[in-house]
């Protein structure tokens, strides 16, 4: 039996007007992450369960509480003996800002379990358990879990489909600011395939806050997520990002990601006029960098940015013995091709797909040979 659905309690207030729901209660100093988890949570609570009478929620600003027996606890549960008047739950929660440096926003989860664990009592003393107090102890920890785990479950759900009801719109109209205050709130969570979503969402934005968002997940810890995050920064006009895209280029990590910074960076340099300074810094950064894949995108851009003898370069590496390299060189191909070169790069092309055995590396080519054919090029953007 789901102790939070029993209507036990019924027959104790058919007959009496008392008040009825949820209520919280913060002390002063309580982390504003923290106080949005509740109040989020509750407004869901309310939304699935019926509070026959008002239980007050004191989240308060100490470490631990001090119990009933003296012992010193993270949450409490005070039930009357008269069932008319209002019992109340108290939850610590000073040490937040510990909890959430070491365990970002799977710190709030672990609060919300608390209040359910406590509220759970409430339950057993609305519907008279006749548990042991281990039992019901018991029941409240594994009904905690349960019901966050549902919290967590429809959250991840409504958030899926916000973010792609938008990504199918914002390809037509702006994102709102309603909207982007969402994306903001998402994409300072845990799930990288929604800060994925996010970073491609605000590609095609115009919205200053966007940048701020997108430059955000360029630090995350994921590097799809800030591979992302730099290709939806290509489309920025701002020196701000300029700079930052010069950072991780030289910095990150992984060579993917800089090559994604890379390529970002030059379509950003053509927008504020700092071709001649990107060409500059990428020769410097090609004398140190290690990553194949990034030197082809380094080769790629300073080719774009008017450095003719680079095409070379990219066109010799199509005959590498690893087919990633032939795949990014594929890759750059189709975002560079126009109709000065069309014949030189087609015939190389030709040529290498007579030989290849990639599946990936095969696709590319003719991605680029059909882009010949077709002549509708794409722009520099080589992603």
């Amino acid at each position: 039996m789901d102790i939070w659905k029993s209507e036990v309690w019924k027959d104790k207030y058919k007959d009496h007007n008392v008040r009825k729901g949820l209520r919280l209660k913060f002390d002063r100093g309580i982390d504003e992450k923290l106080k949005t988890g509740f109040k989020e949570y509750c407004r869901w609570l309310r939304s699935e369960y019926t509070f026959p009478i008002r239980v007050p929620v004191y989240v308060k600003n100490f470490k631990k509480i001090k119990a009933m027996d003296g012992e010193y606890v993270f949450g409490t549960f005070l039930g009357p003996f008269n069932f008319l008047e209002e019992p109340y739950v108290r939850v610590a929660a000073g040490d937040f800002k510990e909890s959430f440096e070491e365990m970002g926003e799977q710190a709030v989860y672990q609060y919300l379990c608390t209040l359910t664990h406590e509220l759970t009592h409430y339950f057993q003393w609305l519907n008279n358990s006749e548990l042991t107090q281990i039992g019901k102890e018991r029941q409240a920890t594994i009904t905690a879990d349960r019901i966050v785990q549902r919290y967590v479950d429809a959250k991840y759900e409504e958030k899926q489909q916000f973010l792609h009801k938008l990504e199918q719109s914002a390809k037509r109209r702006e994102i709102n600011e309603s909207e982007i205050d969402k994306l903001r709130k998402i994409a300072f969570e845990d799930d990288v395939n929604n800060k994925i979503l996010i970073a491609r969402i605000l590609e095609e934005s115009k919205l200053i806050e966007r940048e701020k968002i997108l430059l955000r997940l360029t630090k995350d810890i994921d590097d799809v997520v800030r591979m992302e995050a730099c290709n939806a920064l290509s489309n920025s006009d701002s020196l701000e990002v300029y700079e930052a895209l010069k950072e991780i280029a030289s910095k990150d990590s992984v060579g993917m990601v800089r090559g994604y910074a890379i390529v970002a960076l030059g379509d950003v340099a053509v927008e504020i006029n700092k071709e001649k300074e990107a060409t500059k810094f990428l020769k410097n950064l090609l004398k140190r960098e290690k990553s194949d894949f990034a030197i082809i995108d380094i080769w790629a851009v300073l080719y774009c940015l008017g450095e003719e003898r680079w095409l070379s370069y990219l066109l010799e590496k199509i005959d590498s013995s690893k087919s990633s390299e032939r795949c990014e060189v594929a890759n750059c191909l189709y975002g560079i091709v126009d109709e000065e070169n069309k014949e030189q790069i087609k015939t190389i092309l030709q040529k290498r797909r007579e030989i290849e055995k990639s599946e990936e590396v095969i696709e590319s080519i003719e991605e680029v040979l059909d882009e010949i054919e077709g002549e509708c090029y794409a722009k520099m953007d080589i992603k």
